[in-house]
């Protein structure tokens, strides 16, 4: 256990209430403060209202657990803990910011674990697996809002792939493009023994500029390991840990809450420090540490390894300008190829921390957005 995920686990559970939230009363909007300069207001960001003893997570600066809706687009940020035995559901989200089908997504909980966060077209909310009751964020997630998200393009599937809809009604594999940001929903699954990890030819016009790796929830809450090559136009899955084999991938992997800039992004340099630098795969270019702000929300990109002739310490990896930084603390689960996911935390004044089973030689920060005021 590293010395961050050390100071997470040494701070007792909170048990207070939502004090707070419910003194908003019911339909309430809170306007979360900007950190940094945006060309757009901030995004109105509204209480979820907790269920079976789910709580606000008070401790670690994260923020109450809020949703908003931006466009087509749902956000989520804040974070919760279980303080009495209940139910796995904790909140419901209103017909406006539910999604059109039943959405999964990883989500970090406490220590670095992977939990699942799955979320009902009616608006039910559920969180489990890793260590959810102790601590889920849920920093990072966003969806297409049912009642007004546009009409999604199907992906061209291949080698056997199909849409799991009709199994485990979370859609079919789709995507649609709004301004410059591709974002993609559906599930997929195959029936073939050891199947070919390609599952989906994807457009070059809407693409992304360099490859996209990132964590996705496959069969029975593991975390998988998806590619998006825009030198091939291949959509890749495959499971994480030694070997890449295909068996929970294969069995259902989300495409929920996947969303990066299309070709043509100007991406802004991230530099790195603490002897951590920039690493580039040459079987699938993923292009410098970046970042890019679009309207309201960060996308981050590139991959870094510490420096293998050089201790990198427990400083920062990177400092973000002011205009990306986050309203409060942010924990996110990011991709390292084909091994355990580790964990990055974003802090309001800008500073990022890797943590967890870091892979010496690659970390993804591709696939990482938020809301600037989250």
């Amino acid at each position: 256990m590293t010395a961050r995920s050390k100071r997470l686990a040494s701070v007792p559970r909170v048990t207070a209430v939502l004090l707070a939230v419910l003194a908003l009363g019911a339909g309430a909007l809170v306007n979360a403060p900007m950190a940094g300069a945006s060309v757009r207001p901030a995004c109105i960001w509204q209480p979820l209202y907790l269920l079976n003893g789910w709580q606000a997570q008070g401790l670690y600066g994260t923020g109450d657990p809020m949703y908003c809706v931006d466009g087509a687009m749902v956000y989520l940020t804040g974070s919760l803990d279980q303080s009495a035995a209940g139910g796995q559901e904790f909140a419901v989200l209103p017909p406006q910011a539910a999604p059109a089908s039943t959405s999964y997504f990883t989500v970090y909980t406490l220590n670095g674990t992977a939990g699942v966060l799955r979320i009902e077209p009616g608006g039910g909310m559920y969180a489990y697996g890793g260590a959810a009751t102790w601590f889920t964020s849920l920093a990072g997630i966003s969806f297409p809002a049912a009642q007004s998200a546009p009409a999604g393009q199907s992906l061209a599937l291949e080698n056997g792939w199909q849409s799991a809809q009709g199994n485990y009604g979370t859609g079919d594999p789709s995507f649609f493009v709004s301004g410059n940001i591709t974002h993609l929903s559906g599930s997929v699954t195959n029936n073939a023994t050891n199947p070919d990890g390609d599952f989906a030819v994807f457009p070059t016009i809407d693409g992304p500029d360099n490859c996209v790796e990132t964590n996705v929830y496959t069969s029975g809450g593991t975390v998988g390991w998806l590619r998006i090559d825009p030198s091939l136009n291949t959509m890749t899955v495959q499971d994480e840990g030694p070997g890449g084999a295909t068996t929970s991938a294969a069995g259902f992997t989300s495409l929920a809450g996947i969303s990066f800039p299309s070709t043509g992004t100007p991406w802004q340099p991230l530099n790195l420090e603490n002897n951590w630098e920039p690493v580039y795969n040459n079987q699938c270019w993923n292009g410098d540490t970046s970042y890019y702000i679009s309207g309201r929300v960060v996308y981050l990109a590139g991959a870094l390894a510490p420096d293998p002739y050089s201790p990198h310490g427990s400083g920062p990896v990177a400092t973000l300008p002011l205009a990306a930084r986050p309203a409060h603390t942010l924990y996110l689960t990011v991709n390292e190829e084909l091994a355990p996911p580790a964990s990055l935390e974003i802090k309001p004044d800008g500073t990022m921390y890797l943590f967890g089973g870091l892979k010496p030689t690659f970390t993804s920060l591709a696939g990482v957005s938020y809301q600037a005021s989250s």
